[in-house]
């Protein structure tokens, strides 16, 4: 992971060069996400002078390029994945006190909530937050939601990564997932940087964010 300032660039493993993933570390780590103006640096950070607008599916996509964005908040902190092919990101805080086997098998996915039950207490939460945010982030590739769209994900997904952050304010599991079948086109290549250099509309970007 390199640090530039208060971003803090993701080492997706597996994923394609095209894909970039970074983390912002807000002031406030209490709370949810990074401030409005912290989050106006990311964007445009990382995609300077864009406008991001939403596809049919409810996939954000910036506009006059073929980029694909996704962001997730947790406590003190926002993730942002941006790939000229669809991404999704999630990012948790760990709960130290959290019980994993609290939650309901049926949304968790049954496979996955055995092997969670088969677990040694002391990996059992790593390995939920690993499950849990690498669903997330598979999900966001459609536009839809773990908690309202359970669809029976199970472990060892394709083109799914997960990262482990740790901060004075917290320890935080980053999962990235991405679309194999887009992403092995090498038609388009060049790659991320050149498509962010494209001319595009000189639009800020603020409230109008998907969250």
């Amino acid at each position: 992971m390199k640090d530039r300032s208060k971003f803090h660039y993701l080492d997706v493993s597996g994923a394609p060069e095209q894909l970039q993933a970074v983390m912002a570390i807000g002031a406030n780590t209490s709370r949810r996400g990074v401030a409005p103006n912290e989050l106006e640096r990311l964007f445009d950070h990382m995609l300077p002078g864009r406008a991001v607008v939403r596809e049919a599916d409810g996939r954000p996509i910036v506009r006059g390029t073929r980029l694909y964005i996704s962001l997730s908040h947790a406590d003190g902190v926002s993730a942002l994945a941006v790939a000229p092919f669809p991404v999704g990101i999630d990012v948790e805080c760990v709960d130290p006190e959290l019980y994993v086997l609290e939650f309901d098998p049926d949304l968790f996915g049954k496979q996955d909530f055995r092997a969670l039950e088969t677990c040694d207490a002391t990996s059992r939460r790593d390995h939920f937050y690993q499950l849990w945010t690498a669903k997330e982030a598979h999900l966001k590739l459609y536009g839809r939601n773990l908690l309202f769209d359970p669809l029976p994900i199970v472990s060892g997904a394709p083109n799914t990564s997960t990262t482990w952050i740790a901060r004075p304010a917290g320890r935080y599991c980053v999962g990235v997932s991405w679309s194999s079948s887009i992403a092995s086109d090498r038609s388009l290549r060049p790659a991320w940087n050149a498509l962010v250099d494209q001319p595009g509309p000189q639009q800020r970007m603020g409230a109008r964010r998907p969250s």
